[in-house]
């Protein structure tokens, strides 16, 4: 049952732990990199109307906006060419944001690795460790275990047909991120890391996202198998690794 009453969450009422505090810095210098990449590909007009409706979608979102300056009026008449503008440096930054929170699992799961005796809440070893307290014998695991039905599934998405450099280009930057955990880099290389997620990012801006002829079933079979030998990579990477990889 609603009551029809909306509780709307303001930002300043947001408050990170400590364990999560990389992650927000993270997500700044990023958000700081693609403001920058809109103003240089797009110009000051288009970083001006993102900001604009950057700061509207938020009033709107907690319930704060302004008469005359509604996010819906200052984007329903958008031609479809600036339409597409705005959309793309909103799709930008939110990549990069999901990006941002891919790296910070890498960084938490090293921070267990780390502690011996200290499993991730959820994972596997403390799912064990669980099961053995509760009275979980051998037997009764293996049983378990043996019923256990993993079926990967990978389901075309024809509308939403991303281009294998785009794939690529949003790896390297996963791996130029990963290699910031590093807390023996030095000011230059760190520079150089930057500069090399900001040189990816650039190009990634430059080539057209989605391909503009339908995919066919060739297509989609190909867009299945970089993921598939991409998850087979990381596999033996991270066996490699102690199970910390950076894929």
């Amino acid at each position: 049952m609603t009551t029809g009453v909306h509780k709307y969450l303001r930002r300043q009422d947001i408050i990170f732990e400590d364990k999560d505090q990389a992650l927000r810095d993270d997500v700044r210098t990023l958000g700081t990199m693609v403001g920058d990449l809109i103003r240089e590909q797009g110009g000051d007009d288009l970083f001006d109307f993102v900001e604009n409706a950057r700061q509207r979608s938020i009033r709107r979102r907690e319930g704060n906006e302004k008469p005359g300056e509604e996010l819906a009026r200052l984007v329903e008449n958008l031609a479809p060419e600036q339409a597409l503008q705005v959309v793309r440096s909103f799709s930008t930054y939110f990549q990069m944001v999901n990006t941002a929170e891919k790296v910070h699992r890498i960084r938490r799961r090293r921070e267990y690795l780390r502690n011996v005796g200290e499993y991730q809440p959820g994972g596997f070893e403390d799912i064990l460790v669980k099961l053995k307290a509760s009275g979980v014998g051998l037997e009764e695991l293996q049983d378990l275990i043996d019923s256990l039905r993993i079926e990967p599934v990978f389901t075309a998405h024809p509308t939403e047909p991303t281009r294998r450099t785009i794939l690529r280009k949003e790896q390297q930057i996963v791996k130029h991120l990963v290699d910031l955990l590093n807390p023996t880099m030095t000011p230059q290389e760190t520079n150089t890391a930057l500069q090399n997620i900001r040189l990816l990012a650039t190009t990634g801006w430059q080539t057209a996202e989605h391909p503009s002829e339908q995919m066919t079933v060739a297509d989609e079979l190909e867009h299945v198998l970089f993921f598939v030998t991409d998850a087979r990579s990381c596999a033996r990477n991270s066996r490699s690794c102690g199970g910390s990889s950076s894929c």
